[in-house]
């Protein structure tokens, strides 16, 4: 068994966990590969991946489950991270509060997982590693053990205050400490899965702190694993999770009192543990036996594997379950890139865990594709190459629908691809709220789109589409959320006649996606298993392109009319096509909104007001009789983006500072 241990951070404690979970997996002969990226990942080759953070969604196609260990506001305050939650196979938690949370969220997005018990601690300590306390105590050397990266500068004046005490021993990265100015500040310790261990053992006590969301929400941290794990006593706030499961083999504090005397408290704990061996010997092996029984490394990995091979059992078993699989058309446009990019789109449809496949190969250049063609089909059961010689975007694409027969037609451009079980999401989605749906579409991942989640750390697949941003849907909202690849409708949708040849060299995608909307609301999976190349250097340059504003003018009269989706109350009007006329050519109307609703789709922070306006002035609609200028509109965002950076000790994610550019491009 093989495990990628997916982990993006850099000299955090998700790297100290790693090396307590690669050497409990060295125990019991299970492989786990620490992977920084989805190219680590793929070259791992793994049974499935265990993922250690929500600031990135799945990235491959392999079984990916997410541990969950922070609390439930991480993920309702932040739709980045809610939606990343989403695109996982899988949740794994050992929390009680969690847990609710995770089976409420699957309930309510229509999926039957259960969360699996599972966190990332320490491995069992060899025998050398436990606290010897005879040295310990007679040696006048117990004292309270910190480890922090104090991302948060959590309680500095409790620190100060134990400082005074004389008892407290500080252990983490010295960027993250020298500022504090704590005398009992110890440095680093190496990343090796025992050094924190050792400490613990040296010390004899250990502090476990929690910052205000965690305690409200129940949810604990590594450290009282890593104590637990010598038998060192931890000291940890006093949550009902830890009583639970430790009782009275941990010591408590009550973190709402006033910080003198939460110190004081550490104190008398500290003055107990050095005047009363034999109890402090009896919690000692009773807090060591509770994590070695319940919560070693050696102990949840079993669990893990265990919940990973239900987890495979079950997936089969719905799949197994659900009706027979139906025939799906998938017009595929190709001409201008290499045969890898196509291999990789098809190999996407062969290996589909739903369905029956039959491709229309559009092609507007020559392109050989009879080595591709050659290999095993997988679920494609047939073939058909469509050769238009310099045919435009707009014509192979509405001709390429036309070339379809079956009952459902799907568009898949030879640069993107799909996860695996995308159709299998897509009609188990479809079918939950009605057996004959129209369409259903899944949220979409952009891939060779770097985004900064931390200071020079930078993830390039990320969620950019996931259902619709808005209350109020509209066919801006429907655009925006439903690209031409993540999407299954049914062909009786678009009749022939409806499918004449726009002469547009843009926005044809949009008006695909609006009729094929036109009937009925498109039902969302609450997945992201559409993966696309966004801002390639060969697509489309739809933003630039010199027909932009003829061809909204088009997008909006040719679906805002007769053809309008008829669920909604208002599609668009003759006035949305006269806007997209007097548009500027170089500033397409939807072009600084985007950008502004990138930011809060594919960061760790939400929107702040100001932000949310400006989102609100790009799209520069009409505001009582006169329109916002757009240079107006161009100078408050360049003005709110050097606020913004002047006043928060947060850098400019990629977003803003693309955003930045654009602005000064002007």
């Amino acid at each position: 068994m093989r495990i990628a241990y997916h982990n993006p951070w850099v000299q955090s404690a998700e790297n100290q966990s790693y090396m307590s979970l690669a050497a409990a997996g060295c125990r019991a002969g299970i492989e786990v590969v620490h992977c920084a990226t989805h190219q680590d990942i793929i070259a791992s080759a793994p049974d499935f991946v265990l993922s250690v953070s929500s600031s990135v969604p799945k990235m491959v196609d392999l079984p990916s489950y997410l541990t969950v260990h922070a609390p439930r506001s991480f993920f309702l305050q932040t739709p980045s991270h809610m939606q990343n939650l989403l695109t996982y196979d899988g949740f794994l938690t050992i929390s009680d509060s969690l847990d609710r949370f995770l089976r409420d969220v699957c309930f309510g997005v229509g999926r039957d997982d259960q969360p699996g018990f599972f966190y990332s601690t320490a491995q069992r300590a060899e025998a050398a590693l436990a606290v010897d306390w005879d040295t310990v105590t007679t040696g006048g050397r117990l004292s309270v053990a910190y480890f922090g990266t104090n991302w948060d500068r959590r309680f500095p004046a409790l620190f100060r205050a134990l400082d005074r005490r004389g008892i407290l021993h500080v252990y983490g990265p010295e960027a993250a400490w020298q500022d504090e100015g704590l005398g009992c500040y110890r440095g680093s310790v190496p990343f090796d899965g025992n050094a924190p261990q050792r400490v613990y053992a040296g010390c004899g006590m250990g502090l476990a702190l929690m910052a205000e969301q965690w305690m409200r929400d129940d949810v604990i941290s590594n450290r009282i694993f890593e104590i637990a794990s010598v038998g060192a006593i931890p000291i940890c706030p006093d949550m009902p999770w830890i009583r639970k499961w430790f009782g009275t083999a941990a010591l408590y504090v009550d973190m709402t009192a006033p910080t003198e005397a939460i110190a004081d408290r550490i104190a008398a704990h500290h003055a107990f543990c050095a005047t009363d061996p034999a109890a402090v010997r009896d919690m000692s092996a009773r807090v060591r036996a509770i994590f070695e029984a319940h919560f070693s490394a050696e102990i949840l990995l079993d669990r893990l594997v265990r919940f990973h091979e239900t987890r495979v059992q079950e997936t089969a078993a719905a799949r197994k379950a659900m009706p027979a699989a139906p025939d799906i058309s998938v017009v595929v446009r190709c001409g201008g890139r290499d045969l890898p990019f196509v291999r990789r789109a098809v190999d996407s449809i062969r290996r589909q865990s739903y369905g029956r496949f039959h491709v229309v190969f559009m092609k507007y250049r020559d392109i050989d594709l009879s080595e591709i063609l050659a290999e095993p089909p997988g679920a494609v059961a047939s073939w058909q190459e469509v050769f238009i010689p310099g045919g435009g975007r707009a014509e192979m694409l509405f001709e390429g629908v036309r070339h379809t027969e079956t009952e459902y037609f799907a568009v898949l451009d030879d640069d993107d691809f799909w996860l695996d079980h995308h159709f299998e999401d897509l009609f188990r989605a479809g079918r939950k709220i009605d057996p004959m749906f129209d369409s259903a579409f899944s949220g979409s991942i952009a891939f060779d789109y770097p985004i900064e989640f931390r200071p020079n750390q930078y993830c390039d697949r990320n969620v950019i589409r996931f259902g619709f941003d808005t209350d109020h849907i509209d066919m801006a909202a429907i655009q925006r959320a439903i690209g031409t690849n993540c999407f299954v409708a049914r062909r009786d949708l678009v009749p022939d006649a409806l499918l004449q040849v726009p002469p547009m060299h843009t926005a044809e995608d949009s008006v695909l996606v609006a009729l094929v909307t036109r009937r009925s609301r498109p039902i969302f999976t609450y997945r992201a298993t559409a993966f696309y190349r966004r801002d390639a250097s060969d697509g489309s340059k739809w933003a630039t392109h010199p027909s932009r504003r003829e061809d909204e003018c088009s997008l909006w009269l040719r679906v805002g009319l007769a053809w309008a989706p008829r669920w909604l109350s208002r599609a668009s009007w003759p006035a949305d096509a006269m806007r997209s006329l007097t548009e500027p050519p170089s500033e397409p109307t939807d072009l600084l909104h985007a950008e502004i609703m990138a930011i809060e789709h594919s960061t760790s922070w939400r929107l702040t007001a100001p932000l949310r306006v400006l989102g609100n002035l790009a799209r520069f609609r009409r505001s009582g009789p006169s329109r916002i200028p757009l240079d107006a509109t161009a100078a408050q965002l360049r003005a709110l983006l050097a606020s913004y950076h002047a006043s928060t000790s947060r850098r400019l994610t990629a977003p803003l500072r693309r955003l930045a550019w654009l602005l000064r491009r002007r």
